[in-house]
C-alpha cells in the first residue's frame, strides 16, 4: 500500500521524512512528483488540488492534515471514501490558554497600555469587567473551554447546531438560540467549524445582537466572518474589541484594513498547534488500521461537515 502526500503551502519533508521512520517498508509518494497513482491506497491531503484525487482508482481513504476538513469536502471530485482527521488532546489546554490569554487581555487592556507605552504615556484605565462568556460551538474542543472558563469562575452559556442537553451549562441553538446567547454575553468565542452553515454567519446583523461593550473571538475558521462588516463594527462601536485568530485568506495579506484597526487584536492561526510528532503518529496509526481492516479513527461525516 502506497502513501501519498498531497500537500500545498507547506514544507512537506519534515512530515516525508518522520513517515519514514514509522513505516520504515512503506513507499511514501509527494505530490507534484506522483510516480504510480495506481498504486496509492492512502493519502494525507491540504489544500489538495482539484481533479487529482479522481485520478486515483484504488484510493481507500483519504486523511486531513489537519482538525479543518472543509477544504477536502469542498473538493468537486472528491471520491466516496472514508475522509479522517488529526485530533490532538494537547490542542484543548493551548484553546483554553488562548482565549482565557484574550480575555484577560481584553480585561486589563493590555493592548492600550502597550499602545500607550510606545507613545510613553502614562495613563491609568479602568478595568473591563468580564462575567459572561457565549461560546459557539461546544463540540470536543469548545466543550473543554467552557468547562476550563466555568471553573474559574465565568457565567457560560453555549450555542451548537444541535441540542446538547448534556451540558452543565445552558445550551441553545437555532436562530434563535443565537440571538438569546449572544445578546447577553460580555465576550462571545467562536469555534465553529467551516461549513455551508457558517458561511458568512458573523455580519453586521449579529453583532448588532451584541453588547457594545463586549470583545469577540474567532478562534474557528475564518470562513464565518463578513470581514468588512466586523471592521465598520469596530469602527463605529456596534461592538468594542474583538480578537481573530484565523481568516478567509492566510497570511492575512499586508494592506488588508485590519492590520491598522487598534481595536482588533490578530494573531497568526497559532491558538492551537498541533505538534508534528504527533501529526506522524496518527496519520501512521490511520495507516495501520486501513492496512488491518480496522475502523479508522476521527472519521469525518460529511453531512455535518466535520
Amino acid at each position: 500500500m502506497t502513501v501519498a502526500l498531497i500537500i500545498q503551502g507547506r514544507d512537506v519533508q519534515p512530515l516525508r521524512s518522520g513517515l519514514s521512520d514509522v513505516l520504515k517498508d512503506v513507499e511514501i509518494q509527494v505530490w507534484p512528483q506522483l510516480t504510480n497513482l495506481d498504486a496509492i491506497e492512502f493519502v494525507v491531503a491540504w489544500n489538495c488540488p482539484e481533479n487529482l484525487l479522481s485520478q486515483l482508482p484504488n484510493l481507500k481513504a483519504i486523511c486531513s492534515l489537519g482538525a479543518g476538513v472543509d477544504g477536502i469536502l469542498a473538493l468537486k471530485d472528491l471520491p466516496q471514501v472514508p475522509v479522517c482527521r488529526i485530533v490532538e488532546e494537547n490542542l484543548s489546554k493551548q484553546m483554553c490558554d488562548y482565549v482565557l490569554a484574550q480575555i484577560l487581555n481584553f480585561q486589563y487592556q493590555f493592548t492600550t497600555y502597550n499602545q500607550q507605552q510606545s507613545q510613553s504615556r502614562w495613563q491609568e484605565r479602568k478595568a473591563t469587567t468580564v462575567k459572561s462568556v457565549a461560546l459557539l460551538g461546544v463540540g470536543q474542543l469548545g466543550h473543554q473551554v467552557a468547562n476550563d472558563l466555568l471553573n474559574r469562575g465565568f457565567q457560560i452559556s453555549g450555542w451548537s447546531n444541535s441540542p446538547k442537553p448534556d451540558r452543565a451549562y445552558p445550551c441553545f441553538h437555532g436562530d434563535d438560540g443565537l440571538t438569546q446567547v449572544v445578546s447577553n454575553a460580555d465576550c462571545v468565542v467562536s469555534l465553529l467549524p467551516a461549513t455551508q452553515h457558517t458561511d458568512d454567519l458573523f455580519n453586521l446583523r449579529f453583532f448588532q445582537q451584541m453588547q457594545s461593550h463586549a470583545l469577540f473571538i474567532n478562534v474557528g475558521r475564518g470562513n464565518s466572518v463578513v470581514e468588512m462588516d466586523l471592521l465598520y463594527a469596530l469602527q463605529h462601536k456596534v461592538i468594542h474589541s474583538a480578537c481573530l485568530d484565523v481568516f478567509k485568506t492566510e497570511p492575512l495579506p499586508q494592506q488588508h484594513p485590519f492590520w491598522q484597526q487598534s481595536n482588533l487584536v490578530i494573531t497568526p492561526h497559532i491558538a492551537a498547534v498541533t505538534k508534528q510528532q504527533n501529526i506522524i503518529e496518527q496519520i501512521a496509526s490511520h495507516y495501520v488500521n486501513l492496512q488491518s481492516g480496522q475502523r479508522l479513527s476521527y472519521i469525518v461525516d460529511r453531512n455535518k461537515g466535520y
